[in-house]
């Protein structure tokens, strides 16, 4: 009994390592069925590229140091208009566009002076001037008191100027009459309004004659002068180059010496063109660029400005020599926006290398 329970026991074991052997097989068949995985190609490293640096060539041309800017059109003779004494804006009898002629009556304010004050005051200056006639024809020159008739009479007529004088300055100070023949461009005032004095309520041009005005820096206004030429063009119209000249600098960049407080307020350069800016399609408030030129020089030796190193104060360039490279120092002149002109330490045909 006892050995056939061994024999059955031994049975089991050796089934169970025939089932494993068998899965272990099927294992490694499945394993040398897989393809074997390849190392990774690794990237090759690119050969670096060293950059040539951009060279130049000293060239032989024209060299100009210029000086640009914008203006717009506007008058030459504007004059902004303002009444003398505040108060309540009585009339108005313009508006912007309107033509005026010198002399005319463009606004005035409640005054309580009427037109039959002035008259009267003319009239009473009239009757002292007629009496001291009348006295000088009637009064015998003999008499003790001659002199003193005179003088009463002489008198009477000074009181009466006066008189008139004031009443004119009253009714000046609350009127505002057009100074030239010219156009309302402005009206900054309504009836019925407060004003103040000296304030600029009106704006009078003239347009028959039109010119270019321009805000220039200080560093800009000592580059230049009265009387220099320049090219001006439209900036919606680069093609229609005029020529003009500088009409005009501010004080005290200008000739003249001395100026008014309204001439030292007005920082503005103003230039004129040649011909009828009319006729050239211009108007009032159009926008034109200009250009003076404060420089220029024929058959320059010349490089770009970015070929020139600088240190320190000096100024020198890398010259290819053959193979190799030296140092120059050079002596420059003129200096525009895209050339600068060589004096000295170069020819031409050299080769410059850019820093």
């Amino acid at each position: 009994m006892f050995a056939r329970m061994v024999s059955a026991h031994r049975f089991i074991v050796a089934r169970r390592l025939i089932f494993l052997l068998v899965l272990a097989a099927f294992a490694l068949s499945a394993c040398a069925a897989q393809p074997a995985q390849e190392e990774p190609t690794p990237t090759p490293l690119p050969t670096p590229v060293i950059p040539t640096k951009p060279t130049y060539q000293v060239q032989t041309g024209e060299v100009v140091r210029k000086l640009e800017f914008t203006g717009r059109i506007v008058p030459v003779i504007q004059q902004e208009l303002y009444f003398k004494a505040s108060g309540r804006v009585d009339n108005v009898y313009v508006k912007k566009g309107d033509r005026v002629t010198q002399g005319q009556l463009l606004a005035d304010l409640e005054s309580g002076t009427s037109a039959l004050d002035l008259r009267r005051a003319e009239i009473y200056l009239e009757m002292a001037k007629l009496n001291q006639q009348l006295a000088e024809m009637q009064t015998p020159r003999y008499l003790k008191e001659y002199d003193i008739l005179m003088a009463k009479q002489k008198y009477e007529v000074e009181l009466a100027q006066i008189a008139l004088d004031e009443i004119k300055a009253r009714v000046e100070s609350t009127q505002i009459t057009a100074p030239f023949d010219g156009t309302v461009l402005s009206v900054f005032l309504s009836e019925d309004t407060s004003v103040e004095a000296y304030k600029p309520v009106i704006v009078v041009a003239d347009l028959a004659e039109l010119e270019i005005s321009s805000e220039l820096s200080d560093k800009d206004l000592q580059l230049l002068t009265e009387g220099m030429a320049v090219e001006t063009w439209p900036v919606n119209a680069p093609g229609q180059v005029m020529k003009g000249t500088i009409r005009k600098l501010p004080y005290p960049y200008g000739k003249a010496t001395e100026a008014k407080a309204t001439d030292r307020e007005d920082k503005t350069t103003r230039i004129s063109i040649e011909g009828n800016l009319e006729e050239k399609g211009l108007s009032l408030g159009d926008l034109l660029r200009v250009v003076v030129v404060l420089e220029k020089k024929e058959n320059a030796l010349w490089l770009p400005p970015q070929a020139i190193r600088n240190f320190e104060g000096r100024r020198f360039v890398v010259v290819k020599d053959g193979e190799g490279q030296r140092r120059v120092d050079v002596k420059v002149g003129i200096q525009g926006d895209d050339r600068v002109e060589i004096v000295e330490g170069l020819t031409e045909g050299q080769v410059v290398v850019a820093p």
